[in-house]
Parts: structure tokens; sequence; C-alpha cells
């Protein structure tokens, strides 16, 4: 009899713990339930227009881009190097207005030759000069400024620049 009344407890006491946790699960399907809803057609977009509303004052302009003109991937041998080595560029100029870019494009070739050939007379030495860079990029700008009637190439950017 001793071991009826204690397998009666257990079996109660189980009863209270699995009772006692439906209610907690219940609560937390019912509150998932609506509040997902209630996240997505109610709170949502009220935050969504309060992080995407401007004040009148802090409206700016983007700022303008400027036109370029790219030569991708110019090949070319250094000086001294008896073919050895090689560099490979791609120049991007910044340009003061549309009318140059074109004018530039319609001039693609005469602009890589006139381009290689003055990298070509680098030496792989005066090429690696990080510090002459600036130097180098005013020499590109001038040569691609040489072969346009009207208007400016304002700057000249090396995004590629592999010496082997």
């Amino acid at each position: 009899m001793a071991d009826d009344e204690q397998l009666e407890v257990e079996e109660t006491t189980e009863g209270v713990v699995k009772k006692s946790r439906w209610p907690a699960i219940a609560a937390l399907v019912l509150g998932v339930g609506a509040g997902v809803p209630a996240g997505l057609v109610g709170v949502g977009p009220m935050v969504s227009q309060r992080l995407n509303a401007r004040p009148a004052h802090a409206e700016t302009a983007e700022p303008e881009t400027k036109p370029t003109f790219t030569i991708e991937n110019l090949v070319l041998n250094p000086a001294g190097t008896e073919g050895t080595r090689f560099l490979m560029v791609t120049v991007v100029a910044e340009l003061d207005s549309k009318s140059v870019a074109d004018e530039l494009a319609s001039q693609t070739v005469a602009a890589r030759d006139d381009l290689s050939e003055l990298l070509a007379s680098k030496t792989v030495e005066e090429l690696s000069q990080v510090n002459d860079r600036g130097q180098l990029k005013e020499q590109l700008r001038a040569h691609l400024q040489a072969l346009v009637k009207d208007g400016h190439v304002l700057r000249v950017y090396l995004p590629t620049f592999v010496i082997q």
C-alpha cells in the first residue's frame, strides 16, 4: 500500500507540472500568433515611416557625378625590361562634361596608343615609386587633355596598377 500511495503522489506531481506548463505554452503561442500580425500590419509601418521621415531642412541634393572615360587593361612592357616584366593598368579620367567623354570615346585607339607610349617610356623603378604616382597621374591627364578640343580632363585615377 505504501507503494500505491507513492505512485499516486508521483502521478499527481507529474500532473501538476504538466498542467502548469500548458498555460504558459498557450500564452506564448497566442502572444506570438497575435503579436506577429500586429507588428507587421500596425507597428512596422509606423516605425518605418518615422525612420524614413526627414526634416525639410535636412534635404540635400545628391552630389553630381562627373562623366568619366576609361581605358581598361592597358598591358605593356616598361622601359629597360626587354619583355621580362609587364605593367597592367586601368586609367579612369574624370571629365568636366559629357561632350568631352564623347570626344575621348571617339579617339579611344589614339588615347590607348598615347598612354601606352608614355607608360612604356618609364622604367620599373619609376613606375614603382608610390610617392611619384601623383606626377604620373598628372602626365597621363596632360596626354589625354591634348586629345580634347573643348573641355577639360579634371583628374586621372588608376584603379588597377599591377607591375609583374
